[in-house]
């Protein structure tokens, strides 16, 4: 992919970023609402001991549905505070970093993401590779686990 269009690569991915935490968000409402409803239901029919232990496991369901939700929900107010259009001298949060073997996105934790056919790492600016990335420009090198990486462009 040639530089000049690595911006609007990035705001592409900012974008495929936003629709994957819409999607964790739709899927947890869902879960949550599936995990109340059968609290209700088993409330109605269920007596004894064999009720609290499926009342505890339903009640454990929706507290983790609850953490996704709020956690997905977090993760996409941070990205919001991007400015994908924004031009940057070097790599700050929110920059796309094209290195030999990938594509960095640092902006929130969601691991990889798909699109036009790349691979791109979505990870925070707090995790290793993150901070090893953040102030450097074009031409920069970077070590990680011992191994040494180039950055050949960022937006």
């Amino acid at each position: 992919m040639p530089t000049k269009n690595v911006m609007d690569f990035r705001c592409r991915v900012y974008q495929r970023c936003l629709e994957v935490l819409e999607e964790r968000i739709h899927h947890s409402e869902i879960a949550l609402n599936q995990a109340r409803d059968a609290i209700r239901e088993d409330t109605k029919s269920s007596a004894g001991d064999k009720y609290e232990t499926t009342r505890e496991r339903l009640q454990q369901d929706v507290q983790m549905q609850e953490v996704q939700l709020t956690e997905s929900r977090k993760l996409r107010y941070v990205l919001q505070q991007f400015e994908p259009a924004r031009a940057a001298q070097v790599i700050q949060p929110g920059s796309l970093v094209k290195t030999k073997d990938t594509w960095i996105f640092l902006a929130v934790s969601l691991g990889w993401v798909e699109l036009e056919g790349e691979r791109v790492m979505v990870l925070s600016p707090a995790a290793p590779m993150g901070r090893a990335l953040l102030g450097k420009a074009a031409g920069a090198q970077f070590s990680i686990n011992g191994k040494q990486h180039l950055v050949e462009s960022f937006a």
